[in-house]
């Protein structure tokens, strides 16, 4: 996992995929997919509103790296380690490369803000868009990786 600000992306392996993104002008891009190096390298941009806890489910990809970035708002981000268990990753059918269960053992969370973002790698439980203090609006991107093309 890689937690950072915008304004240090030079310090990250993965600076030059998010500067890509930030020069789209991601909060003029409509909500949905949006492929750039078609199902190696995409975009989901996300409109919505922050979550509770009970409310959310935690995931996990198989293929794919996350990078949440928050845009406007806020959000606290769940993440267990250690990683999935083999059996789990190799068992599991991962339905749209994605998982979903309500707990997860040892849950920590880490707040995002404008111009922060997580790196979460294939295989680590998180939990995005739960709220900060309440429910509340937020604009973000959700970058995805294809691990194989790493």
């Amino acid at each position: 996992m890689i937690i950072g600000n915008i304004d240090n992306l030079k310090e990250t392996a993965f600076g030059a995929v998010i500067e890509r993104v930030l020069a789209l002008n991601p909060l003029a891009l409509t909500s949905g997919i949006h492929k750039l190096d078609g199902d190696d390298l995409f975009i989901n941009r996300v409109s919505g509103e922050t979550r509770l806890v009970e409310d959310s489910q935690s995931e996990i990809h198989k293929q794919y790296f996350d990078i949440h970035l928050v845009l406007e708002g806020a959000e606290n981000v769940g993440f267990a380690i250690p990683k999935a268990s083999t059996d789990f990753m190799a068992e599991s059918t991962f339905n749209n490369d994605c998982e979903l269960v309500s707990d997860v053992a040892g849950e920590q969370f880490v707040t995002l803000s404008v111009g922060e973002f997580f790196v979460i790698e294939p295989g680590i439980w998180h939990r995005p868009m739960i709220a900060v203090g309440g429910v509340a609006p937020i604009e973000k991107v959700v970058i995805k990786i294809n691990k194989e093309a790493i």
